[in-house]
């Protein structure tokens, strides 16, 4: 399941202190939070026999089985790359003055914006179980499925994912004849 809000802000004032002088002030806002990869309904995997305990709780799911063998291949359960939520934020400000002089325009401004990423990554937060051979298994996936007996078994925990870059640009602008 995927769910997804989007807010957009803005706000901009232009002041004319004369025939030939203009500021343009503005500030814009973003905000986008998506969740991805999230179970419409959450299974504990120890209520189905596994002894597994998700980190993100709230996203428990059946583990991933993946079979791969010389006569059958198949997975079974729920995806090893979630849960993936994102929530994305831009502060933005403009100025810009325009002045005229003559048969000439000038024009100085500056843009700055900050921007916030959130994003934990759950991989394989329920478990994720590989039956496909090994040096201590059948060598048959499809067999050592239906004994039990799996090549490997990983479980992954939230990797927090927090970056705060920010730009700035200072500009200026001549015209003239």
């Amino acid at each position: 399941m995927s769910t997804h809000i989007i807010q957009q802000y803005t706000g901009d004032y232009v002041h004319q202190f004369s025939a030939s002088l203009v500021n343009d002030f503005s500030g814009h806002y973003t905000r986008f939070n998506y969740q991805a990869v999230e179970p419409l309904t959450s299974v504990d995997p120890a209520s189905l026999g596994f002894n597994i305990h998700p980190e993100i709780a709230a996203a428990a799911n059946v583990p991933t089985i993946s079979v791969g063998g010389t006569n059958v291949s198949f997975t079974l359960g729920w995806s090893t790359n979630g849960p993936q939520p994102r929530i994305d934020q831009v502060v933005q400000l403009d100025d810009a003055v325009s002045k005229v002089l003559g048969n000439h325009s000038f024009k100085f401004g500056y843009d700055g914006r900050r921007f916030n990423v959130h994003n934990p990554f759950g991989a394989e937060n329920s478990g994720s179980f590989s039956f496909g051979g090994s040096a201590y298994t059948t060598g048959d996936g499809g067999l050592d499925f239906l004994l039990g007996i799996p090549a490997s078994y990983g479980q992954g925990s939230a990797l927090p994912s927090s970056r705060r870059p920010s730009s700035t640009t200072s500009s200026h602008r001549t015209r003239g004849s």
